[in-house]
């Protein structure tokens, strides 16, 4: 139809490569002794072991973006470096690193504090508010258990959280990286910042519900504590020790946040540029007068670190979604249903505006991040329409 043109292109991830013919063919046209292939394979997964084994994170670029929040992953457990060491007769043998011993501790800890809600339950149990408030403290250990243990394993696997710095070398480079280095730096300064305010802000709120108000201890106390109540020196020092868990908890179940925020951030703004290349690239006819095949090579080198990141975040994503969706109802429940003292209902209340600030986050972020995976890009010139790409998985 004259006045209404569509060109579309699609980019596929899924395209032989070109480096990789059907015979394989030495330079006088003879085929390759299957040996010699194998032998090349050899040696190139020997590079690989290598540089795997050496891999340092505070080499690669995108630590130096987010170097405070990385810096307070590993205070909180949720980050370590894998340690190695070569052997007398060449091969290499994991160790086990302060760091990781440390977050093993972490997940250790964040775990059996989960499990120990079990005893919340035995006994009598009514429908009251008491009740609601176990409920909501056992499903938040869990969510910390389940953040801890995700990023534990993230580390511990070399395929997970270092192939994912890895991939970001490959695109984090300095004609792309200057238009927003800036910004992510200052949002990851911004970002640790408020996720430590909020952790000390938790605390310090949890210190008052054990020791301030009647109606808070009523619930902190008399509900979580595992020992009769008359026992005094014992109960100070279950106060002690459940702030102390509680700052753990605190630390665990946010800062997880932060660096999903930033990951995703720059992979927006990277998808971003790409689209901008390609349309600068556009005429005003609709053709196309640039690169086809380096914006298709970008691009699938972008999904393909999406990927590496859902490799790393899918679990976590899954946490937040099984545990704050529970969270919500159930504090609901207990704000709509129980004659609550002011006390109580501010403490509902906080948990519901972190329930739906956790959930947003990860929705919205994880939403931008997949819309700019698959984009429809239309340009329209005068009476004509031209929908220049479509880039398809």
């Amino acid at each position: 139809m004259k006045g209404h043109v569509i060109h579309v292109i699609e980019f596929h991830e899924n395209v032989k490569s070109s480096f990789a013919p059907d015979n394989a063919t030495d330079h006088g046209g003879e085929n390759i002794n299957a040996m010699e292939i194998e032998a090349k394979s050899d040696c190139k997964d020997d590079v690989e072991d290598t540089e795997l084994h050496n891999f340092c994170y505070n080499k690669t670029i995108l630590m130096t973006f987010m170097r405070p929040i990385m810096f307070s992953m590993r205070c909180c457990g949720l980050f370590y470096n894998l340690k190695h060491k070569r052997q007398k007769d060449g091969t290499i043998k994991r160790m086990f690193s302060k760091w990781q011993l440390y977050s093993l501790m972490i997940t250790i800890v964040v775990t059996l504090n989960c499990i120990r809600s079990v005893c919340f339950y035995f006994g009598k149990n009514e429908m009251d508010h008491h009740l609601f408030f176990k409920l909501t403290m056992t499903v938040w250990w869990a969510e910390c258990s389940a953040k801890s243990l995700n990023h534990f394993v993230a580390c511990a696997f070399p395929t997970k959280m270092q192939t994912l710095f890895k991939g970001f070398d490959t695109i984090l480079k300095g004609d792309t990286t200057d238009v927003y280095k800036a910004k992510i730096v200052k949002l990851a300064k911004v970002t640790t910042f408020k996720l430590w305010a909020f952790c000390f802000i938790n605390v310090l709120g949890a210190a008052v519900c054990l020791y301030g108000p009647h109606e808070l201890q009523d619930l902190f106390n008399l509900a979580l504590l595992p020992i009769p109540i008359n026992l005094p020196v014992a109960s100070d020092i279950f106060k002690v020790i459940n702030l102390i868990i509680h700052f753990i908890n605190s630390m665990v179940a946010i800062f997880p946040m932060g660096l999903y925020a930033i990951v995703c951030t720059i992979l927006y703004e990277e998808f971003k540029i790409l689209y901008n290349d390609f349309t600068k690239e556009i005429k005003d006819d609709g053709d196309f007068d640039g690169n086809l095949e380096q914006i298709r090579m970008r691009h699938q080198l972008l999904c393909k670190i999406v990927e590496n990141a859902d490799n790393v975040f899918s679990f976590y994503i899954a946490a937040v979604y099984a545990t704050n969706l529970p969270l919500a109802c159930v504090v609901l429940y207990n704000l709509i249903y129980h004659q609550l003292h002011i006390y109580q209902v501010l403490l509902n209340c906080f948990w519901v505006s972190v329930v739906v600030t956790q959930t947003s986050v990860v929705s919205l972020l994880g939403g931008l991040v997949n819309k700019m995976v698959s984009f429809n890009l239309s340009i329209a010139t005068g009476r004509e329409c031209y929908e220049h790409c479509v880039f398809a998985r």
